[in-house]
């Protein structure tokens, strides 16, 4: 079940990156989860800070802003070797520390652009809401429907038909905490605090957020990454209860 639900979001970050996610490395940043590595983590406590290809006088790939998270790859002197949403590089170490935690809230997941998760799907009503159908396909060993669309991607239960993961890719849409996509990563971390987890695909990241409900339903909250250090999807899905306890378990 664990593989299952992992493999929704490597599959889903392949359609956001335009390339076939073949492999996919997961880290988590504090607390154990089964199927994640240990990743030791920072984020920039400064802001507008160059990214550079060496230390010192380094090429400038990209500039970071506050609350960027970075992925410590090494340690070179005053500098750190980093993977900042998939690009490497290099940043003065005293602009890094510690992040932020944060606790999901049941308004993280109120994002009803369609439907509610768990409801069933209406492929009528889906396209008033969401515009003209793009493409349908299955996934995962045919069990789950992806139904695409301009403003967000849907995965259905092939047997219940109900709705079990939402992505948002509508730029008009903002979150509960002011967040849309298009925005800064940075400034995503900065709503939200540093995520359990970050799942690395091919041209991209997706930071992983876990939660459960009053009705003890495991939810995951996830923000899609490029390697330009963008928001490009909004992910709320809901988790099978078994692989829950898996991750939870460590």
């Amino acid at each position: 079940m664990l593989k299952r639900s992992i493999a929704i979001i490597a599959s889903l970050l392949a359609l956001a990156n335009g390339a076939a996610a073949k492999e996919t490395a997961s880290y988590y940043l504090t607390d154990k989860l089964k199927g994640y590595s240990k990743g030791e983590f920072v984020v920039l406590k400064d802001d507008d800070v160059n990214f550079r290809s060496a230390p010192e006088n380094g090429k400038v790939l990209k500039v970071l802003q506050h609350h960027a998270l970075l992925r410590v790859l090494d340690h070179k002197g005053d500098w750190l070797e980093t993977d900042a949403d998939g690009v490497r590089g290099y940043v003065y170490a005293s602009f890094t520390g510690e992040g932020l935690r944060d606790e999901l809230t049941a308004e993280d997941f109120d994002l009803t652009v369609y439907a509610a998760l768990g409801e069933r799907f209406d492929a009528d009503k889906a396209e008033e809401s969401l515009g003209k159908l793009l493409d349908k396909r299955l996934l995962e060993g045919k069990k789950r429907w992806l139904y695409r669309y301009d403003k967000a991607e849907l995965v259905v239960d092939k047997r219940k038909q109900t709705l079990e993961a939402i992505k948002i890719l509508d730029k008009n849409y903002i979150t509960m905490r002011g967040v849309s996509v298009g925005d800064n990563a940075g400034r995503a971390v900065g709503q939200y605090g540093e995520p359990d987890a970050v799942t690395y695909g091919v041209g991209g990241v997706c930071y992983e957020y876990f939660w459960q409900d009053e009705q003890q339903q495991p939810l995951r909250f996830a923000l899609y990454v490029n390697q330009d250090s963008s928001v490009t999807g909004i992910l709320l899905e809901r988790l099978d209860k078994k692989a829950w306890k898996k991750l939870a378990q460590g």
